[in-house]
């Protein structure tokens, strides 16, 4: 087991982490029942990781980029910590009157998103956490995929920061959302690249001046085909005109 926290700080004791989650230090069972049927139970090392990940996320006295590195080997229940870790601090930080609420934002490999996704549904869909996959598309996935009625689309994701979305900064509600996404679709669709913004804007101008183009060109076929179906009219007049007064007359 392995945690990297920044210098100066240690993780707390196995005691004090169950007191700071609300556990007992004797039984430290989850509180909220899963879809087993029973509640979720830690193991030993679990509640000082989520314990300590937990203060150093509210101490706002280090730096605006306090973080930590959780490298536990496969099967000690990393995604399980984390989200006993963001269940306990979204509800601290729903508690803090005169704050921005924000929601919490998981990156993950692509092929990790569908474990966090599990682990959520199997153990903390019960908590006021609430998850929001932003990832693939609700279209392109079948609807006997478990994934399916998790994941919102881009307009979806806009207007959940709108005054009464799931995203709403000033509803305490908010500070329990996981916005859940892999780190492609997080770079491709949410992240802003400058060149690629001026080469949007210079295709976008080159589209326009092309549709404009084609309407002046089109403008100028349909007055040259006006204009020259107004000269025949007017010589077949002029005929009519001339046969009228050579054979009529």
């Amino acid at each position: 087991m392995s945690t990297l926290i920044p210098a100066g700080m240690s993780l707390p004791s196995y005691v004090d982490a169950c007191v700071h989650l609300g556990l007992d230090p004797k039984e430290p069972l989850f509180s909220p029942v899963t879809h087993k049927g029973r509640p979720l139970i830690l193991k030993p090392h679990q509640a000082p990781v989520a314990a300590g990940l937990d203060i150093l996320c509210r101490d706002r006295t280090r730096s605006a980029l306090r973080g930590a590195i959780l490298a536990d080997d496969c099967g000690l229940g990393k995604t399980a910590s984390m989200l006993i870790m963001m269940h306990n601090h979204a509800r601290w930080a729903s508690e803090q009157k005169g704050d921005q609420y924000k929601p919490m934002v998981v990156l993950a490999p692509a092929m990790v998103v569908r474990t966090w996704h599990k682990q959520f549904t199997e153990n903390f869909a019960a908590t006021k956490l609430e998850l929001m996959v932003y990832m693939s598309s609700d279209e392109s996935l079948p609807k006997s995929d478990v994934l399916k009625p998790y994941v919102i689309s881009d307009e979806q994701l806009v207007r959940s920061f709108m005054p009464g979305g799931r995203l709403d900064p000033e509803d305490p509600r908010t500070a329990f959302q996981i916005i859940l996404s892999s780190y492609d679709t997080w770079r491709n669709r949410t992240l802003y690249d400058e060149a690629e913004e001026e080469q949007a804007l210079a295709r976008a101008a080159a589209a326009n001046a092309a549709a404009d183009k084609a309407a002046a060109d089109k403008a100028a076929a349909d007055k040259a085909a006006a204009d020259k179906a107004t000269q025949d009219a007017s010589s077949v007049s002029r005929v009519l005109v001339q046969t009228k007064i050579l054979y009529f007359d």
